[in-house]
């Protein structure tokens, strides 16, 4: 389980555009190994996932749209439960996570669990219940037995 102050992982292209700004003791020669270092080790540990569990991070929509951003490159293909409890992800997120699960970008996703972000509203929930029910997604928006 994560801890709170964990940023998301980036995609490739993001870690290629923030490692642009670093300074190496020969760019020409180490930028191109550290690239592919960082998209080897990308695809070789999210691509076998099958949980995430992000839940008490502090997470907002900033944070929950660069997890939609690694969710939408087709990496996780074998999660299977995704946890992102107790939150502030709002709406807007809510609405970009319903449109990647109905893509199918998640096509082995069994289970979401939202509960306990207090800035999404049923509109919000609304939008990921659709998405989970058309494709067969178990949503959990409340705390067992709460």
């Amino acid at each position: 389980e994560c801890r709170a102050g964990r940023p998301p992982p980036l995609t490739p292209a993001e870690f290629d555009r923030q490692l642009e700004t670093k300074s190496f003791t020969s760019k020409k020669a180490d930028l191109a190994q550290v690239q592919a270092l960082y998209l080897h080790a990308y695809e070789s540990r999210l691509g076998c996932v099958t949980e995430l569990w992000l839940r008490e991070l502090g997470w907002a929509d900033a944070e929950c749209e660069q997890l939609i951003s690694v969710i939408r490159s087709g990496v996780l293909k074998e999660l299977e439960l995704l946890v992102l409890n107790l939150n502030d992800i709002g709406d807007d997120s809510a609405n970009l996570l319903a449109a990647e699960i109905l893509n199918g970008a998640l096509p082995k996703l069994k289970e979401l669990s939202i509960y306990g972000n207090a800035r999404l509203s049923s509109r919000g929930l609304d939008e990921l219940g659709m998405a989970c029910k058309e494709r067969r997604v178990g949503l959990i928006t409340e705390e067992a037995g709460g």
